[in-house]
């Protein structure tokens, strides 16, 4: 088969399979409209099932010496607050959610890279990277008493933590961030000056922020033109934000409740937003709770700056959620089906584009291979 005609159809492939998931797409959006439909349903009795664990069984004595207006505000804050989330659980308000949470991150991540390039600067007077040399430890030097030639391995690290820690609880933040934008974050190279090295970051900040700012750059992970993407790999991506933005939804509806519930006094704890958040992102391990409970115990020693707390609180999850609803756990399948038969797509299309850059690479190399040669031999003549 000849180049060209190799590449025309590797490139119908990918259009063909681009058409496939753009019909494909109004599925793929029922599916989400009927599990979140199914989700708005049964969250109110989820809820309720999950404050009566605590008002009966955990702090029932508190429950009992509330006056009958505290109880009958409690039922009616707890009804509010489930109604307007409920509202809020919708396929266009999640990607409203998403979308924020992904500038929130491009912020993160520009506010670190900026970070850093700033450490560099303040460090370019004494050398690059000498001051984060000084902060990983002192060096260690041969004992008199070895003999010439010994080799000391250190274990102090080759730059300081605090350049790649832009949270807590996010300590690989920048490195995540970096396929996101398709920019990566190269280590230092000593080879490089500190000139060139802050040159090449500064570089790096302007093009992170112009590949934002473009609308129709195709580092934007979802589409603007459409709703759902007819990208695979995107189409991915816009599920991840999806089930991210839903998390977020469930976990501020669990702190309101959390804060309800002490504020009228069933409850003795608090837990901080950041646990929260912590537990979601599988930072933290729980101990085992009923469904949609977290209980506190042991969760402070895994984080020393957190106050000694004991209890259960309410914590809506997704997967606590469809253990207690078979109708949600019926929907969250086919959103798994509908996921593996996309992955597989997205395979199948990354496997097709890196064959079309070949076949280009290859075209170009061809001709700038027979270019060479005539004027080589014209140069000769």
């Amino acid at each position: 088969m000849e180049p060209s005609s190799a590449r025309t159809g590797t490139a119908q492939q990918l259009e063909d399979l681009r058409a496939r998931i753009s019909e494909g797409n109004p599925e793929h959006y029922r599916h989400w409209a009927l599990y979140l439909q199914v989700l708005r349903e049964s969250l109110p009795a989820a809820v309720d099932r999950c404050c009566f664990h605590l008002a009966v069984e955990v702090y029932p004595n508190r429950y009992r010496q509330l006056p009958l207006a505290a109880r009958q505000e409690l039922h009616q804050r707890m009804a509010n607050l489930v109604q307007r989330c409920g509202s809020l659980l919708t396929v266009e308000q999640l990607l409203a959610l998403a979308a924020q949470q992904r500038r929130r991150q491009q912020r993160l991540v520009r506010r670190q890279r900026r970070r850093w390039l700033a450490t560099l600067q303040q460090e370019q007077g004494g050398g690059p990277f000498e001051a984060a040399f000084d902060a990983a430890g002192p060096a260690v030097h041969p004992s008199p008493d070895e003999p010439p030639g010994s080799v000391h391995l250190g274990m102090g690290l080759p730059i300081s933590l605090e350049l790649f820690t832009p949270s807590p609880f996010a300590p690989t933040g920048l490195a995540e961030a970096a396929p996101r934008t398709g920019l990566p974050v190269d280590p230092p190279d000593d080879s490089q000056g500190p000139h060139d090295l802050i040159a090449a970051f500064s570089r790096m900040l302007a093009s992170a922020a112009d590949a934002e700012a473009d609308p129709s750059s195709p580092l934007d992970p979802p589409a603007r033109a459409g709703l759902l993407p007819s990208h695979p790999l995107q189409l991915l991506r816009w599920m991840d934000e999806l089930d991210g933005a839903l998390a977020r939804r469930l976990r501020n509806l669990s702190h309101a409740l959390n804060v309800e519930l002490v504020r009228l006094g069933l409850c003795p704890n608090l837990a901080p937003l950041h646990l929260l958040e912590a537990v979601a992102a599988g930072q933290l391990e729980p101990q085992n709770a009923p469904l949609n409970l977290l209980r506190l115990n042991g969760l402070s020693d895994q984080m020393p700056d957190a106050p000694e707390a004991h209890g259960l609180v309410v914590f809506l999850r997704q997967v606590d959620l469809e253990a207690d609803q078979p109708r949600l756990r019926t929907c969250r399948s086919r959103l798994r089906q509908v996921r593996q038969e996309v992955r597989r797509m997205a395979q199948t299309y990354h496997r097709l584009e890196r064959r079309l850059q070949a076949l280009e690479a290859e075209q170009l190399w061809l001709h700038d291979h027979s270019t060479a040669r005539i004027q080589s031999s014209q140069g000769q003549g």
